[in-house]
Formats: C-alpha cells, sequence, structure tokens
C-alpha cells in the first residue's frame, strides 16, 4: 500500500468511530455482522453499511453469501494499529 493511500484510509477509518469499532472488533478475530453489531452496540444495518465500505476499500474481506463471516487484513490491521498508535501520540505530546 503507497503512502497517499495509507493517508486517505487512515482519514476515512478516522472520520466514522463505527468504522474504526467495526475494525477493533475484528482484530479479536472473524465475525459475522451480527456479532459485531453485538459486540459494539450499533444497530445492525449500520454495521452492514460500514462493513460494505470497509470491504470496498480493501481492509476487510467477507466469506460466505449468507450470513458472512468478515476478518481484517493485513491493510486493515496497519490502518486500525497506525490510527491507534496516532491517537496515543496525540495523548503524549
Amino acid at each position: 500500500m503507497e503512502n497517499s493511500n495509507i493517508y486517505n484510509l487512515l482519514g476515512f477509518v478516522a472520520r466514522s468511530k463505527t468504522r474504526q469499532d467495526a475494525l477493533k472488533s475484528l482484530l479479536a478475530g472473524d465475525k459475522t455482522s451480527k456479532q459485531i453489531a453485538e459486540e459494539t452496540g450499533i444497530i445492525q444495518s449500520r454495521v452492514s453499511v460500514v462493513l460494505k465500505q470497509l470491504r470496498d476499500n480493501n481492509l476487510i474481506s467477507g466469506e460466505g453469501k449468507r450470513n458472512i463471516v468478515y476478518s481484517i487484513n493485513e491493510d486493515g490491521k496497519k490502518i486500525i494499529t497506525g490510527l491507534e498508535t496516532r491517537k496515543m501520540g496525540d495523548l503524549h505530546g
């Protein structure tokens, strides 16, 4: 992933707490949209929209036709950990 794309994706994820929460949820393991909704407290229809956005930006993947199981990919991990690192830097800087 090239640097300009990393910054675009960091901004894309940073602008939405729901996107951040979905990615953080997937860091712990693969889940369905229902499981993510239950874990995060976000309504399932919103979670489904966010998962599509994350999938369209190649940060997650999904397997299956019904009850899709989502997993975070390496780029998604880089983005969410980079965002968390940046937030921690803001707290200390």
